[in-house]
């Protein structure tokens, strides 16, 4: 459940900084952990500006 949390803190833009207090962990551990899903994001954004 936490992990989809965090997951779901992406998709809604939450700041990165809150995500990591509400989660209890670091914006490097955060980064290390959702990073596969930050790229993904990135790759939809990107796909929708063609």
């Amino acid at each position: 459940m936490r992990h989809y949390w965090g997951i779901r803190s992406i998709h809604a833009n939450m700041e990165i900084r809150i995500a990591c207090k509400s989660l209890g962990h670091s914006q490097a551990i955060h980064m290390k952990t959702y990073n596969s899903t930050y790229e993904e994001i990135d790759a939809i954004k990107g796909a929708k500006k063609l």
